[in-house]
């Protein structure tokens, strides 16, 4: 894991800021986050709780633990379900690819996944 300290840095003076309002410092932040997350190979959703965030990320600088990817890893196995839905209601066509490469990943056969999935 090497997510850039200087990331880090422009989040600590967002922060201090107090020329912005609380919901520009949120937006920015996000964008910063996304920055980080992709980073490290993890894509932001919004559900994410900002604060969980900070200190997951901060955590990670600062011990260079797997603290972080084990927050992604249960932030997005709780939300598994829902996108599998969401995939069938938007992607009808190719839901049926999407399904199979989803019962490969569960099963751990990430070599026949993770291609259909890219």
């Amino acid at each position: 894991m090497s997510i850039r300290p200087e990331i880090f840095e422009e989040i600590d003076k967002l922060l201090a800021n107090n020329s912005l309002d609380f919901l520009s410092k949120i937006k920015l932040q996000y964008k910063l986050f996304s920055v980080i997350l992709s980073d490290e190979g993890w894509y932001l959703d919004y559900e994410l709780a900002v604060n969980d965030l900070a200190h997951m990320c901060s955590h990670q600088i600062h011990t260079n633990s797997e603290k972080l990817d084990e927050y992604m890893i249960r932030f997005y196995k709780k939300k598994l379900k829902d996108i599998i839905l969401l995939f069938k209601k938007r992607l009808p066509e190719r839901y049926t690819i999407l399904k199979k490469a989803f019962s490969a990943h569960k099963k751990r056969n990430y070599e026949l996944s993770i291609p259909v999935f890219f």
